[in-house]
């Protein structure tokens, strides 16, 4: 008996994969989906490659069908996260990743256009203008301050909203191009 579970808990964990692919398979390719952070990030904490949780907004219907219902829970990635220091301000980048779904990882595209996972903090330089007054010394005062002054951090809320495409197929690529002609 317990030889007869596992076997079909087995089949079970086969086959899940296989949904989300089935279900990928009846979204159009260039389906946007809106979605919006859970946690906050900051380019002072943030590690490349840490994770970040995102969620549906709304449900997306086909034909009548959900197939991702409101606030599914999606998973990112920071591919690149740096704190500020003395001349230049933090900087975070982040990637979604996939959607968790019925146990499965349904992969998604982040929409070109949907800004919000991109952010550079301020150096909090002086203008390097500054520098062409024609006095002497003062283009190095200039370069002196800024070296010294530290930029600021850069902090993505919970709540911020982007979209992805609802497919990870390497044709959604043509989406974005689509959609600036």
């Amino acid at each position: 008996m317990l030889l007869r579970l596992a076997a079909l808990a087995g089949m079970f964990a086969l086959l899940a994969p296989d949904a989300a692919r089935a279900v990928g398979r009846q979204v159009p390719v260039c389906t946007i989906v809106a979605v919006r952070t859970l946690d906050a990030v900051s380019s002072s904490k943030a590690k490349t490659g840490d994770f970040f949780r995102f969620a549906s907004i709304g449900a997306l219907q086909i034909r009548g069908k959900t197939l991702i219902p409101s606030n599914t829970v999606g998973y990112g990635i920071v591919t690149f996260a740096s704190a500020a220091a003395k001349g230049r301000g933090g900087a975070l980048l982040m990637e979604p990743l996939y959607f968790k779904l019925n146990g499965a990882k349904w992969g998604v595209v982040r929409a070109r256009g949907a800004h919000g996972l991109n952010e550079q903090g301020s150096s909090n330089a002086l203008p390097t203008y500054l520098g062409a007054i024609p006095l002497p010394g003062v283009g190095a005062l200039v370069t002196a301050v800024n070296a010294l002054k530290k930029g600021k951090d850069v902090t993505i809320d919970a709540g911020t909203f982007f979209a992805v495409y609802a497919s990870n197929d390497p044709a959604t690529a043509r989406c974005d191009r689509e959609k600036e002609t």
